[in-house]
């Protein structure tokens, strides 16, 4: 399979640096993002890692993010309904965003949700970002 535009340049912006490189990752492990609704609140689970999740909860909704997933997982949420999706930290978890709310801004806003660190397996930092606030 060929893609399209997926050369690397060595002076290209780290944003579209980063999409390229993942999804060149992701072909070579042959897992291109997995679609998955959710309709209301939630518990990630780490079988989300790559996926695509859609909340369509029509009110604001807690995404629960728990402690034990492993550093690197990830995973994209794309409001489709009403209700916001706002990360919060399950037990021993913490979710730090440089934004101003570790939720989905607006019906149709996309967040990353990534796992930066988690040195004793039970202490996962999450980061929020995207379209969120």
């Amino acid at each position: 399979m060929t893609v399209q535009g997926s050369a690397i340049l060595l002076n290209e912006q780290p944003q579209p640096f980063r999409r390229k490189t993942e999804f060149i990752r992701q072909q070579a492990v042959g897992k291109i993002l997995v679609t998955k609704e959710v309709p209301s609140a939630y518990t990630a689970i780490s079988d989300d890692a790559g996926f695509h999740l859609i909340s369509t909860s029509a009110v604001d909704a807690n995404w629960t993010l728990p402690a034990d997933f492993a550093a690197g997982l990830w995973f994209i949420v794309t409001q489709t309904g009403l209700g916001r999706a706002s990360f919060v930290a399950g037990a021993g978890a913490t979710v730090v965003t440089a934004l101003a709310a570790a939720r989905t801004r607006a019906q149709y806003s996309q967040v990353r949700v990534d796992v930066v660190s988690n040195p004793t397996g039970v202490a996962a930092t999450f980061v929020v970002s995207g379209d969120a606030g």
